[in-house]
């Protein structure tokens, strides 16, 4: 058996490669139990519709464990319909200092290396949460 000689793979193949791995490995830890986190968007629909908000925090809390996971894969990462959509809800309930903590929380998630990567509507939830932080310090 004459075994043939393979060339080593070029640098732009070499990153093509590695890209490719990275976004399978991506991919991966976007799953909570066992489906992307776009997919949970309908579940939290459903729940909202239902009035199960207790029930819909507790999922969005953890979604926004899972986009806070992957701030160092994604500069989309950690998306801010989340953060808003549980601060909504905690303050609909009545749970103003968790609508600060998960705003703040978004706030602080990402990386001081990537300023200019923040989404659209940033300066709206640093406002949104000034104001509430304002309510809660009774100003």
């Amino acid at each position: 058996m004459r075994l043939e000689y393979t060339p080593p793979p070029q640098p732009d193949q070499i990153q093509r490669i590695i890209d490719a791995i990275n976004m399978e490995h991506l991919w991966k830890l976007r799953k909570l139990e066992g489906k992307d986190l776009a997919d949970h968007v309908q579940d939290l629909v459903e729940m909202e519709a239902d009035k199960k908000y207790e029930e819909m925090v507790v999922l969005l809390e953890r979604i926004i464990d899972v986009t806070h996971s992957l701030v160092q894969y994604d500069s989309r990462e950690p998306q801010p319909y989340y953060a808003e959509k549980a601060a909504s809800i905690y303050r609909k309930l009545g749970r103003r200092k968790d609508a600060i903590r998960v705003l703040r929380r978004w706030v602080e998630a990402w990386p001081p290396e990537r300023p200019n990567v923040k989404p659209k509507g940033t300066e709206a939830i640093i406002a949104r949460l000034s104001h509430l932080e304002a309510l809660e310090s009774g100003m």
